[in-house]
């Protein structure tokens, strides 16, 4: 036999069910309940939970940018005005080496070109392992136009633990170090 809607009979007595229920559901039905914040900063703010959660995340994003800005400043340089970055990690037994000279303005590469297409860059390489101790140095001869322009190398030894370079040309010198990255 299929019941249909005229046959059911539904006894609903909201007073008994509320005087039953728990104080948060009473507080809801008699609009006591807190209501959420209307606005997004109002939301992170509204509880002391949510403050020290936005307090939480402020000071993870202040630790974040401290070390982005501070700490990478030894592998960045500028030479003459171009900017340079020094990277080096280490695979297997070899450790590769990659120097880049970005790319500046027409303009700014007249100034520090003296009227030539390529300047030499003599770049002089010194590996260390433990302590700081040098274990070998390498030179490389590039050349720069302006240009985005890299300068690769790669030596074999297990124990190189830092890389240090030291660029000469376009009228002045600069020095730059990394940290052998393991892959």
């Amino acid at each position: 036999m299929k019941e249909t809607e005229d046959d059911l009979d539904f006894h609903y007595k909201r007073e008994e069910r509320l005087e039953k229920a728990p104080p948060i559901v009473k507080n809801w039905y008699d609009g006591s309940f807190p209501t959420p914040p209307k606005g997004f900063f109002e939301s992170f703010v509204h509880t002391k939970l949510s403050r020290m959660l936005l307090i939480t995340l402020g000071i993870i994003f202040a630790c974040c940018v401290v070390t982005i800005v501070f700490f990478n400043q030894n592998k960045k340089a500028s030479l003459s005005g171009v900017p340079i970055t020094l990277s080096a990690f280490s695979f297997e037994d070899t450790v590769y080496v990659s120097i880049k000279a970005s790319e500046i303005s027409e303009i700014a590469y007249k100034k520090i070109s003296d009227n030539k297409n390529e300047n030499e860059i003599h770049i002089l390489i010194k590996y260390y392992g433990e302590e700081e101790s040098l274990i070998s140095e390498q030179t490389i001869i590039g050349f720069y136009s302006g240009k985005e322009a890299f300068y690769r190398t790669t030596t074999t030894n297990y124990d190189i633990i830092k890389v240090e370079i030291e660029l000469t040309g376009l009228q002045s010198n600069v020095k730059l170090f990394s940290e052998v990255q393991q892959k």
